[in-house]
């Protein structure tokens, strides 16, 4: 039995809140704000002969950092089968619409959160970053020079232009950043200005924020005779060293209740490097997937390392996505590259090789350790790292 995909409209949301909430284990309670405040904007659904909506996906429409540069990037969502309609090729369906709907749009990079890898990796879809977790005790943090903490404001509803100009410079210069869409910054201020939830910003000497952070207090639950609470903190955004100095200090001081900051997202690369000891601990996290959607589209658009000049001779090999199938040359100069058709397909790799390389920044040899990546020889595999280059992807979001 085969289902094609349909576009999905207001009317299916209480079918596909059904399926998601089994999905999820997401309680009643959600199924107003979700009928309510999902647009359907992307949203594909399956039906079944006689039983009715057994399936959905959501493309959501926003951009990806990559090498320093937007490109425009479909996330793919709430990606929900009923359990008795599991392993019937409803999922690989509603993927495959995905993709073609994505490159009508100009969306030419895609990043889920995956459930399983499975599925994905037949697509094309391929592990590429980490969003971070890690908890960091808050003795460690309160430790720290305080920075600039005159700089400290709390922040309102009315500060959120400035928490997204904030965000939006740094997030620029971050490889696997987002840039965030409508949908996504109207989810993150109601999630930041509910109950027990915060705000904090450094503000500059023009009065622009160099840095903010977000964060929620939890209880600890049923079971727990701990005092206090729990800090997890969604968002640490910072221009300068001194401001991220600032907002890591103040969280410190929330010692009397909380004793580790639990971190869903900011990365704690520079602050393991000033804290005393050893303190920052990586919790255990799933990695997101990237795939190139549109090959001169993603290459042409990325960003790569000054200094750079050369060209690599590409065979992609790609059954789900035709359109990018066969030889292409990529010239990279002056931080820019460009595509065309052509060349001698010395560097041979599939969908799931190149986004690993272009998102992910995977190197030539854990690549070809994986069999992902094959031909070429030493220069070819020296200049293919030159090229793709930068640091480990990394996204603080998740949807």
């Amino acid at each position: 039995m085969t289902w094609s995909p349909r576009p999905g409209t207001p009317a299916d949301l209480d079918a596909v809140f059904d399926v998601r909430a089994q999905a999820f284990g997401i309680g009643e309670t959600d199924r107003v704000r979700f009928v309510q405040d999902t647009p359907t904007e992307g949203l594909f659904v399956v039906d079944a002969p006689g039983v009715g909506l057994v399936g959905a996906l959501r493309v959501l429409p926003m951009g990806q950092y990559l090498g320093g540069r937007r490109v425009p990037m479909g996330g793919v969502a709430t990606v929900v089968v009923r359990p008795e309609w599991r392993g019937r090729g409803v999922a690989a369906r509603m993927i495959d619409t995905a993709l073609a709907h994505m490159r009508s749009e100009g969306l030419a990079v895609s990043v889920l959160h995956p459930a399983t890898l499975r599925p994905y990796r037949r697509a094309g879809w391929e592990l590429a970053g980490e969003r971070p977790r890690a908890r960091v005790p808050t003795r460690a943090l309160a430790a720290l020079t305080p920075g600039e903490p005159d700089r400290l404001r709390r922040l309102g509803r009315g500060d959120i232009g400035a928490i997204r100009a904030c965000y939006d410079r740094v997030a620029a210069g971050r490889h696997g950043w987002v840039d965030r869409s409508e949908e996504l910054w109207r989810a993150a201020e109601a999630a930041t200005f509910s109950d027990l939830a915060y705000a904090y910003g450094v503000e500059g000497d023009d009065g622009t924020l160099s840095g903010f952070c977000r964060f929620r207090l939890v209880g600890h639950g049923a079971g727990h005779d701990r005092p206090g609470h729990r800090l997890v903190l969604d968002d640490l955004v910072a221009a300068d060293a001194t401001a991220e100095l600032t907002l890591w200090a103040f969280l410190g001081g929330h010692g009397m209740q909380v004793g580790a900051v639990e971190v869903e997202g900011p990365d704690t690369d520079a602050l393991a490097l000033v804290l005393g000891e050893q303190d920052v601990r990586h919790a255990a996290s799933l990695r997101w997937m990237a795939r190139v959607v549109d090959v001169p589209g993603a290459l042409g658009r990325r960003g790569y390392p000054a200094g750079v000049q050369t060209d690599l001779h590409l065979h992609v090999t790609d059954p789900e996505a035709a359109w990018n199938d066969g030889p292409w040359i990529l010239t990279v100069e002056e931080g820019r590259g460009s595509v065309r058709r052509g060349g001698t397909g010395a560097l041979r790799l599939g969908a799931r090789g190149l986004a690993a390389a272009a998102v992910g920044a995977t190197p030539a040899v854990t690549l070809r350790r994986a069999g992902l990546l094959h031909g070429g020889g030493p220069d070819a595999w020296s200049r293919f790292d030159a090229v793709f280059a930068g640091p480990p992807a990394t996204m603080p979001d998740h949807f």
